[in-house]
């Protein structure tokens, strides 16, 4: 129906269908929002909760590797004094060291000088002498500092374990390292701050939805509307088509009701009733049939004949051929359940489709075939123990002899070639004669 109204419906159409995709997506969003918002109370506590938790340690990237070198510090404070206090007296003498290695290099240092003023090849070693001197200075300095510094306590060696422990056990939760969590606290804030604002985001989807909804619906009943303009005009056209297939008495509707609600897909309100809304609008079409005169009409489906809807879908298929830029219609078992005279006027009707688009049928009956423009014999053989089909296009003299097969059910005879010959010159003189019409 809505290929036969095309021409009007399709833009309508194609704007309903943007519109209901535009408000089903909207609904979905909504719903996900609302879902959300159902979890949001469970959800923040959590974070809020892992927050707090984070928070609390303040923590510094760098600090476990300090708190580590540290803790080494004071567990071995008594090793680093010893040693400090023997590199210093190495480096500044005592009662056990007559020279310091301080006044050893100073000493060196001198001579080498004197040295290089009477050979000059001695002037390549001073350079490193006053680095050595200058490093060893800078060192003792350290040294001394370091253990005028150096303080023992047991109460902080017990906080920085204890310190430790508690940032190996938050590492250990979230199977992170330390820069890894504060980046992941920086995401639960952000987290925190996309539900604060939950409320009012669906708030706004909720208003967009009900406009989309109201558009939606205008469009749907605009829509309906003009598809109602086209069921007039094609009701028309299938009578009167129906009339050329010999259906002279039948009653033909076509009953358009909208689709009633349900739980499968959205609802709108229409009219003041509640319709279903589909990609395809809000209506549900059905064809209605009565063939003989005083009853009632009912559903194609539920009365309709094999030979019956062959000549419907016939007389559906004639009026499309012409708006829906079909290329090839096809057209099997078209001839079930019809002869004669009603097999004449099918054949015409199919030759007039194909000034329209190509038509490509399979028929038992002669009077159809007769107005086909070209011919094609099918026939199954049986070859190698497997079934082939074997399609062959029948020259002229064939098409006659083949017609005549048809007409007789046995091999030609005189009256039935005579007959052949007589159904096709009339044929094409039906053509010739629709051709100039």
């Amino acid at each position: 129906m809505d290929s036969f109204g095309k021409s009007v419906i399709f833009e309508i159409k194609k704007a309903y269908e943007e519109k209901y995709l535009n408000f089903i997506q909207a609904a979905r969003d909504l719903e996900k929002l609302k879902k959300l918002q159902t979890e949001k109370e469970l959800r923040l506590e959590e974070l809020k909760f892992r927050q707090n938790e984070i928070e609390k340690l303040n923590l510094d990237e760098n600090e476990e590797d300090n708190l580590e070198n540290e803790k080494n510090i004071l567990k071995n404070y008594e090793k680093i004094y010893n040693a400090c206090a023997d590199s210093t007296a190495i480096l500044n003498g005592n009662e056990n060291i007559a020279n310091s290695l301080t006044d050893n290099l100073a000493i060196l240092h001198k001579d080498i000088s004197d040295l290089a003023l009477i050979d000059k090849y001695f002037e390549k070693f001073l350079p490193e002498l006053s680095s050595y001197k200058i490093f060893i200075t800078d060192l003792n300095d350290y040294l001394k500092n370091y253990i005028n510094n150096m303080e023992f306590s047991a109460s902080r060696l017990d906080f920085i374990q204890e310190r430790l422990f508690k940032l190996g056990e938050i590492k250990r939760k979230y199977n992170m390292e330390l820069f890894q969590i504060k980046a992941y606290a920086k995401k639960i804030q952000d987290e925190i701050l996309s539900y604060e604002g939950l409320d009012f985001e669906i708030e706004e989807l909720f208003k967009k939805t009900i406009i989309l909804k109201n558009e939606l619906e205008a469009n749907a009943l605009f829509l309906s509307e003009k598809r109602d303009e086209a069921i007039k005009i094609l009701k028309k056209d299938i009578k009167n088509e129906l009339e050329d297939l010999y259906f002279k008495t039948a009653e033909f509707e076509i009953k358009k009701d909208y689709i009633a609600a349900d739980n499968s897909a959205p609802k709108l309100e229409v009219n003041g009733k509640y319709v279903k809304a589909t990609k395809k609008g809000i209506d549900d079409v059905e064809f209605l049939l009565s063939f003989n005169p005083g009853e009632s009409v009912k559903p194609l489906r539920k009365i309709a004949s094999g030979g019956e809807i062959s000549r419907i879908m016939l007389a559906l298929k004639a009026i499309i051929s012409g708006i829906d830029n079909i290329i090839t219609m096809i057209f099997d078992e078209i001839d079930t359940g019809i002869g004669g005279s009603t097999a004449i006027v099918v054949g015409k009707k199919l030759h007039s489709i194909s000034g329209r688009c190509q038509v490509i049928c399979i028929t038992h009956l002669p009077q159809i075939a007769a107005f086909a423009d070209d011919h094609f014999f099918i026939d199954k053989i049986i070859e190698n123990e497997r079934t082939k089909i074997m399609i062959n296009r029948l020259p002229q003299d064939k098409v006659v002899k083949e017609i005549a097969r048809m007409l007789s059910g046995l091999a030609e005879s005189d009256i039935s070639f005579k007959h052949a010959v007589e159904l096709l010159e009339e044929a094409a003189k039906i053509k010739k004669y629709e051709s100039k019409g």
